[in-house]
């Protein structure tokens, strides 16, 4: 089953997918977004400059040529071979030359070639130039170079497009320019380098990283980060997953760590082969946390509950975390002073093709202890069964996304929204129903007005095809459907601007967009690769 491809699809079957920018798109609908390429490398070349005006190029084509004796008539006049007409004899005839009695008739091209076109003069316009004849290219060359230096920039206005790209085009421009523009560009030539060491400083509060730099995280910038900047409340290792990465930390340990770390936002998401040891070391310091994302980790059971109790964790990612245990999840979330009673963002996703994490009794365990502060849940993957619905119906009073597990249908999912509508209706904005096996058409009754005020539902990849081969059907029934990267959503069409619903959130950290898979460490607009990371990609 095929559809039409996205051009920002982009595959997660690469491991590394792109040096692109990313970003959401303002324009009232929710998961929409915008991928730019950043690198001037993407860009296409452009044509050197020629100043001499070069004669068309035409292919050369047999021309008539009347009998001298009778001008006017076309009985005994003969075709005259193109001038590209290397004779008969070089003609071959299945691989040889089969002609050797006629003469060759390019000989005779100087006696009947057809006279020369007249050439065409262009009339002079009052208002241009010849080239090289303008009085901007007349100039002496100092006062020339001094005009282009003004249009050196060293940051580009939005940090993103090439740097200079006016002087690139203006070296197409001629030949004295050219030279001019060459001694402007050369003393300020882009050498790539790594800056990393001289980066952070004292007052810096943020610092965020991401895969391809970890290369530059040596340890002495990770001594640096954690040791000797006491100002600094966030820090985000998005995707970092080197060797020397690794061994960065892996050398630190060895240092003397004090008591206790300033960090109130950390981020390892993603990071693959950081050892369980390090977090060992780190998670007892984080006295003061409140956003811990340790997806994908290797995070142990010893380290999560070595977490302090003076910790106010508001959002805690454990999503794909293998060397934890299931009876350890429980005891954090259920019963650990920094979580139960401030949590707001909870994630303990799993890959359901590959791991399970909670069963069916420990879903019973954390559903009901889950406090009234808790606007995010994912307990993807896990088991789950329609006895639960009762313990769901409590939580989506108040839940604004919700991810649901396997081991239930399409027929629960709207026994969830809808058996609550006589009394308090739910909260719900947004649904993840990947894990289960249905159809979704346009006359389901996740669509019609009632579900309000959901706004985006989560669709698996097949059932998401079905559904956009039905693109006029949904947009009829007020939906419409949106993919981006790996994943795929319905998204509902609010046609009443007074009604739209503003989706940003204190605790979404600047993003707009529903279903997040990485914790924000910092408030920013959604950008860079840190909009694959959240919406882009599968857990």
């Amino acid at each position: 089953m095929s559809r039409p491809v996205s051009p920002n699809s982009n595959s997660d079957k690469t491991a590394r997918s792109s040096f692109s920018s990313v970003r959401e798109n303002d324009d009232g609908l929710a998961q929409t977004f915008t991928r730019s390429k950043i690198s001037s490398y993407t860009q296409g070349t452009e044509e050197v400059f020629d100043e001499l005006s070069s004669p068309s190029v035409q292919i050369p084509q047999p021309s008539f040529q009347a009998p001298l004796t009778q001008p006017h008539s076309r009985l005994h006049g003969f075709w005259f071979p193109g001038d590209n007409f290397r004779g008969w004899k070089q003609i071959p005839i299945k691989g040889k030359s089969a002609s050797s009695s006629c003469e060759d008739l390019h000989k005779l091209s100087l006696t009947w070639s057809s006279p020369a076109p007249p050439a065409v003069t262009k009339k002079a316009s009052h208002d241009s130039y010849e080239t090289g004849t303008s009085p901007l290219e007349r100039l002496p060359s100092e006062v020339l170079g001094a005009i282009i230096d003004l249009l050196v920039i060293e940051i580009p206005p939005n940090c993103l497009t090439p740097r200079n790209t006016d002087l690139m085009a203006l070296l197409l421009t001629s030949r004295s320019i050219h030279a001019a523009t060459l001694n402007t560009l050369y003393p300020h030539i882009t050498i790539p380098h790594s800056n990393f060491p001289k980066v952070p400083r004292d007052h810096h509060r943020e610092f965020l990283a991401q895969e391809y730099i970890e290369e530059d995280l040596g340890p002495d910038v990770i001594k640096k980060l954690f040791f000797d900047m006491p100002r600094l409340q966030a820090i985000d290792f998005c995707g970092c997953s080197s060797p020397s990465f690794k061994n960065s930390f892996t050398s630190l340990l060895q240092a003397q760590w004090p008591d206790s770390l300033t960090l109130t936002r950390v981020s390892f998401h993603q990071c693959l082969n950081l050892p369980g040891y390090v977090f060992e070391a780190i998670l007892p310091r984080l006295e003061r946390a409140t956003h811990l994302d340790l997806a994908g980790t290797r995070v142990t059971d010893k380290a999560l509950q070595s977490l302090p109790e003076t910790a106010s964790l508001t959002h805690l990612n454990l999503a794909k975390c293998r060397e934890l245990t299931s009876e350890v999840v429980i005891k954090i979330v259920t019963t650990h002073p920094a979580i139960i009673q401030t949590i707001t963002v909870l994630s303990l996703a799993t890959n359901a093709s590959s791991h399970l994490l909670l069963g069916k009794t420990d879903v019973d365990a954390i559903l009901p202890r889950l406090p009234p502060t808790i606007r995010s849940l994912s307990p993807k993957g896990s088991r789950m069964d329609p006895s639960q619905l009762p313990l769901l119906t409590s939580l989506v009073q108040h839940l604004e996304e919700l991810a649901i597990g396997r081991g239930l249908d399409l027929r629960d999912i709207h026994q969830l929204l809808y058996q609550t509508q006589d009394w308090v209706p739910h909260s719900l904005r947004y649904i993840d129903i990947s894990d289960l096996d249905t159809i979704i058409g346009n006359a389901s009754a996740l669509l019609i007005p009632a579900s309000a005020p959901l706004q985006v539902i989560e669709l698996e990849e097949r059932a998401y095809e079905r559904a956009a081969k039905t693109k006029k059907n949904l947009e009829r029934a007020g939906w419409t459907p949106k993919e981006f990267g790996s994943r795929y959503w319905l998204v509902r069409i609010n046609t009443d601007a007074k009604s739209l619903d503003c989706s940003a959130r204190w605790w979404k950290l600047g993003a707009e967009s529903w279903g997040t898979r990485k914790i924000p460490v910092a408030e920013a607009d959604v950008g860079g690769m840190y909009g694959t990371f959240m919406f882009g990609r599968r857990l």
